[in-house]
Order: structure tokens, then C-alpha cells, then sequence
């Protein structure tokens, strides 16, 4: 098949090809996948594009919002800095810091407000994963996605699927440093 240009950019194609892949491990195996090429900051990026379970993703650790919750957490458990937090702990930090935020209109995560909406809307913007899951957008969306799938979330079964049928963009193996720094 040859691939086809389906959108142009300030004269930029976006290409779209389907190839037969072998899913990541986080993917569904009868999950299709769509090689599309996006701009992120003006760097051209080969993704595939395919739905998934944002609960199957690992958080983000290393994302700059999340750094001082973390280094807390390290400080208060004394955990060493190459120790990481499991999804379950980075959800619970980042609503204990929403938490201590209360009352004023700059919570770092605002994780229920966003999970609420993920409840009635769904994941709109698709998370950016790498191919061996690691998460490098969409840290918010994919914690408040957790979330309302908790039982604390309480997601209807309806809602339920709609979230484990999310938006993903999985970067191809072999992608580039230049090319992830840009997203």
C-alpha cells in the first residue's frame, strides 16, 4: 500500500498509512494502528495512531508538574532518588496536593474536575506514549482517567468503556530524542 497525503500544513503533508505492527504490550493485539506523521513545536513526527486503556500506560514520573510532589514523597518516605512511585501513588500524591490546594483557584492538577469530565466526554486529546509505554503527554488525562475508573471515580459501565477506548499516539520504535523532546 502506498501511503497517502490526507492533510497539508503550511504545505506540510500529514501522511496516513496502515502497516501491519505488532502492537505494543499496553495496545489490544486486534487494536489497529494508523502510521500518521504530526508537527509538534515544527518537528515532523511519525506516530500511530490507535485507542487504548490509559490504565495499561505507566505515569509520567519525570514530568516537571509532578517533580515537587515526587520529591516529597521521596523526602517523607526517604525513598531514594532512583526509587519511582507506582501509578496508585502518583494518583494519590497528586490529589493530596489538589487537596491541600483547596480553596484557591490554582490547584496544580485539579485531577477530579478533569476525571469528571473525562466521565461524561472521554479522553478528547490523545495521551503520547512511547513504544515501551512510556507516557510523555497527557500525565492529567491519564491520572484523571484512572481516577474516574477507580471506585472512587465510580464510572458508569458506559463510561467505563468509553475510557478504556482512549486516544493514544504511540511513537514508533527507534524515535529520536530530537523528535520526543519536541512533543
Amino acid at each position: 500500500m502506498y501511503p497517502v497525503p490526507i492533510l497539508t500544513w503550511d504545505g506540510v503533508f500529514i501522511w496516513r498509512i496502515i502497516l501491519e505492527v505488532k502492537n505494543p504490550s499496553f495496545i489490544s493485539p486486534d487494536e489497529k494502528m494508523v502510521l500518521e506523521t504530526h508537527m509538534f513545536c515544527g518537528v515532523s513526527v511519525p506516530v500511530f495512531r490507535t485507542a487504548g486503556n490509559p490504565e495499561k500506560i505507566r505515569g509520567w514520573t519525570e514530568n516537571p508538574r509532578t517533580q515537587l510532589i515526587i520529591k516529597r514523597w521521596r523526602k517523607n518516605g526517604h525513598f531514594a532518588p532512583e526509587v519511582k512511585p507506582d501509578d496508585e501513588t502518583l494518583l494519590s500524591l497528586m490529589l493530596k496536593d489538589d487537596d491541600l490546594s483547596r480553596g484557591s483557584n490554582d490547584r496544580e492538577f485539579d485531577i477530579i474536575k478533569l476525571g469528571e469530565d473525562i466521565k461524561r466526554n472521554g479522553i478528547r486529546v490523545p495521551l503520547i506514549v512511547t513504544w515501551d509505554g512510556c507516557l510523555k503527554d497527557g500525565n492529567r488525562r491519564k491520572m484523571a482517567g484512572q481516577w474516574a475508573l477507580s471506585p472512587m471515580g465510580g464510572a458508569t459501565e458506559q463510561q467505563r468503556l468509553n475510557i478504556e477506548n482512549s486516544p493514544i499516539l504511540v511513537l514508533p520504535e527507534g524515535t529520536g530524542q530530537h523528535e520526543i523532546d519536541a512533543i
